[in-house]
């Protein structure tokens, strides 16, 4: 009973711990938002309460932005709404369309709130991987699985952010859980239940569904069931729930579903080949050494220990991601974050090898089951305070706006080539961007134009933001345009996605004022250097070069 006690604490330890380690830097880049996903959940939440719908499909293109299934967008309206109207009650402001404004010029309190619940299913899975764990060796063997899970730079980088990566692995970990049920004799309710996540987890992000794999494996596995095991009712009764909830979710938002599966999204209609594949794993194996090497090394170890231990288990855990990376080779292209989805997977072969190895140091003294433990995770835990020590700085892109607030006076004509950059407009420069290219407006550009001068940001400039215009409105803009329209200086971040107009204003004479180098690829993005290659950086973020125009 101590020992259950002890454990007890440990893995609540351990689940402070790893909150802790999603939730510190979690206003990173804020009120800007610097992360690709993220505004497209937390948009087709607001949406919906705009639109007062829970039916992406009746408002297609209201929703085009929403590129992923609606489900985690329907979840974040769970803390939205309190959050937003205890937000309007403490305001004081004297109606609804002030306080609407007021967010969306300033929409920290809606990406705290969303990158919260990030934090939290984060948190969610470290105990979900402990439970695998458990559920397929025992309760130290969780333990390590979860801790290991709780210090990846992989998901405590990607439990920072409201994206769909992090919700899809809590799917498929819990899939997992009652796929072990199922080869350990299972009842009808694990078949159930495995349907059910399975299918909820098609609602976040459609590949989650693959984990059905682990169940089909397991209950050819289950020793309770005898043969023909494929004529077994409640394996169809699982496969169809899954099934069911995914129709669902593509009848809810059938206009994405079918622009990821045949659309601009798939490369299914591409030429594919074996040493394509084969390159294919190359990459993944090659990052998964480069970003976790910990966690690669200890998997690698814990395979070859399972092989002998338990070709069942052994099967079990490590031919969906097999599968995975094989379909979505087929399917799309090649991402580093792919690798979260089957994380926890190979947390758990990882997480039996250490706890044998902790019992053998244990038996032989323990400051060395001690010495283990720390051996193991002082580099994770190194790399993540470094990771959340870059979080709370400010980025480049924050550090150009500072410095064009204290060097380039108010008011000023400014062009700004850049994806995300907050730099205020005055109105007059709204309107004229308007009559350029009524398209281009952002929501903060329309906030604007109904703020009254009293509360107008300030400082302001006359900015023309090159990356909202359409390409068409600006093919007839020469330098000599912008120099004589008054344009004074230019902001650019270093991207492919630069345009014509920029370069061409640059090599007519724009002289360097300021530059603000990028230390490293972005971090944030495919990440694909060792990750021992952050220790020496001091800040995140692209090069932003501020020119003065001749």
């Amino acid at each position: 009973m101590p020992k259950k006690y002890s454990i007890n604490w440990v893995l609540l330890l351990l689940l402070g711990g790893a909150l802790v380690l999603r939730l510190w830097g979690i206003w990173y880049g804020l009120p800007s938002f610097f992360i690709g996903d993220e505004p497209a959940m937390v948009y087709g939440s607001l949406k919906m309460l705009q639109l007062k719908t829970l039916l992406p499909v009746l408002h297609a293109a209201e929703f085009r932005p929403l590129y992923y299934p609606p489900l985690i967008p329907y979840l974040l309206l769970v803390p939205l709404v309190p959050v937003l109207g205890l937000a309007y009650w403490a305001s004081g402001v004297s109606g609804l369309g002030t306080f609407t404004q007021s967010l969306v010029l300033n929409p920290t309190i809606i990406w705290l709130t969303a990158r919260t619940v990030a934090a939290l299913l984060g948190t969610a899975t470290v105990y979900a991987v402990y439970r695998l764990g458990r559920e397929l060796f025992n309760r130290n063997a969780g333990l390590f699985a979860a801790a290991l899970i709780a210090t990846s730079f992989l998901h405590v980088q990607m439990s920072h952010f409201i994206r769909h990566w992090v919700a899809a692995t809590l799917c498929v970990t819990v899939v997992a859980i009652f796929a072990v049920r199922i080869a350990n004799g299972g009842k009808k309710s694990d078949y159930v239940w495995a349907g059910i996540v399975g299918g909820l987890g098609f609602g976040v992000s459609y590949v989650p569904v693959l984990s059905m794999v682990l169940v089909v494996l397991a209950h050819w596995m289950n020793p309770a069931v005898a043969k023909p095991k494929i004529g077994f009712r409640w394996l169809w009764v699982c496969l169809g729930i899954a099934a069911a909830l995914s129709a669902v979710f593509i009848a809810l938002h059938p206009q994405e579903f079918f622009r990821m599966a045949v659309g601009e999204d798939s490369t299914a209609a591409q030429a594919k080949s074996f040493l394509g594949l084969l390159g294919s794993y190359q990459f993944h194996l090659r990052n998964f050494l480069f970003l976790e090497p910990v966690l690669f090394l200890t998997t690698l170890g814990g395979a070859v220990w399972l092989w002998f231990e338990s070709r069942k288990k052994f099967f079990l855990l490590l031919t969906l991601p097999v599968v995975y990376l094989t379909v979505l080779y087929v399917i799309f292209h090649d991402e580093v974050r792919y690798l979260l989805l089957v994380l926890p997977l190979f947390c758990a072969v990882a997480g039996n090898l250490l706890e044998h190895l902790w019992r053998r140091a244990a038996v032989f003294a323990q400051l060395s089951a001690v010495a283990l433990v720390l051996l193991v995770f002082a580099f994770p835990l190194t790399v993540d305070g470094k990771y959340l020590l870059l979080l709370t700085g400010p980025d480049t892109r924050q550090d150009a706006e500072a410095w064009i607030a204290q060097n380039i006076p108010a008011g000023n004509r400014v062009v700004t080539d850049l994806v995300t950059f907050r730099l205020a407009s005055t109105k007059d420069s709204i309107l004229q961007q308007q009559q350029l290219d009524p398209g281009s407006l952002r929501q903060e550009d329309q906030a604007l134009l109904q703020t009254d001068d009293a509360h107008y940001p300030t400082p302001a400039w006359e900015v023309l933001p090159l990356h909202f215009i359409s390409s068409g409105a600006l093919a007839d803009m020469a330098p000599e345009s912008f120099l004589r329209a008054g344009f004074q200086y230019l902001v650019v971040e270093d991207s492919p996605a630069v345009r014509p107009q920029t370069l061409a204003l640059i090599a007519a004479g724009a002289r360097v004022r300021q530059t603000f180098t990028a230390e490293i690829p972005d971090l944030n993005g495919n990440f694909v250097n060792p990750i021992f290659t952050i220790f020496p950086v001091h800040r995140l973020g692209p090069t932003v070069t501020v020119y003065q125009l001749p």
